[in-house]
């Protein structure tokens, strides 16, 4: 909630591409025990966090070892709505995307040549992430399984999703502006995150810190010295691990 109305703590790392107020918006994103959690229940509101009593209600009584939480700073002329709000579910997949794609409304029609039918007829929003969402679900076999993913599986799909972005970017000439990517992708039992600007490190992304230890550990943590305990890195970086060792 805190995120929502002031964003502006950034140890280590510089307030540029991190918004302060986030406002157009949130989801939640979860796995519960119903059917072996292979779906992910999804809640999303164009209300801001801050003054939304059904997300105080659920935080409340909601468990999992695995969940997204997204507040949106929308693009300046997107639309706000729950369709462009995050995370995206596909299946049992989550995902999210801090950033922007530079040129969008230029390469989009680009990137939708790339989706299968089937894919890109389950694109409601007119968002940049949502259609960098259904470009990683085309990266992957049977995006749409039950089963759980291989982590390898989803680290190629996001890697190879950006990689086609900087691509389709080329083609259209470009070259004017960044693009950031900061995706988070999860299947609920594995967790694939990036943090990525094509001009880094000159112009950095929006920051993006991570741990596996335990929530009472990183607030003791810190609470001690924030500082010295989250260094930030530029460029291509991926992160992943099994979503019951994040807090």
């Amino acid at each position: 909630v805190r995120q929502s109305f002031d964003a502006g703590s950034h140890p280590n790392c510089t307030a540029a591409n991190n918004m302060r107020m986030n406002a157009d918006g949130f989801g939640l994103g979860w796995y519960g025990s119903k059917h072996g959690a292979t779906k992910a229940a999804v809640f999303r509101s164009i209300t801001p966090a801050w003054s939304n009593r059904n997300l105080r209600e659920l935080a409340g009584v909601v468990k999992s070892t695995c969940c997204f939480a997204h507040v949106r700073a929308a693009t300046p002329g997107s639309v706000v709505s729950e369709e462009n709000t995050h995370p995206f579910r596909h299946g049992r997949l989550l995902f999210q995307h801090n950033g922007h794609v530079e040129g969008f409304s230029r390469v989009r029609r680009r990137l939708v040549a790339r989706l299968p039918d089937e894919l890109y007829e389950r694109v409601s929003g007119s968002t940049d992430s949502e259609h960098c969402f259904a470009l990683v679900l085309a990266q992957l076999d049977d995006p749409g399984r039950a089963t759980p993913f291989d982590v390898s599986e989803l680290e190629f799909a996001v890697l190879r999703t950006i990689a086609i972005l900087k691509e389709l970017g080329a083609a259209e000439g470009i070259t004017e502006g960044f693009s950031t990517c900061n995706f988070a992708l999860t299947d609920g039992k594995s967790v694939v995150i990036t943090r990525y600007c094509d001009k880094a490190p000159d112009i950095p992304p929006p920051s993006l810190y991570y741990t596996f230890r335990g929530v009472s550990e990183i607030r003791d943590s810190l609470r001690a010295d924030a500082d010295a305990r989250l260094r930030p890195d530029y460029g291509v970086e991926t992160k992943r691990g099994a979503a019951a060792d994040a807090p």
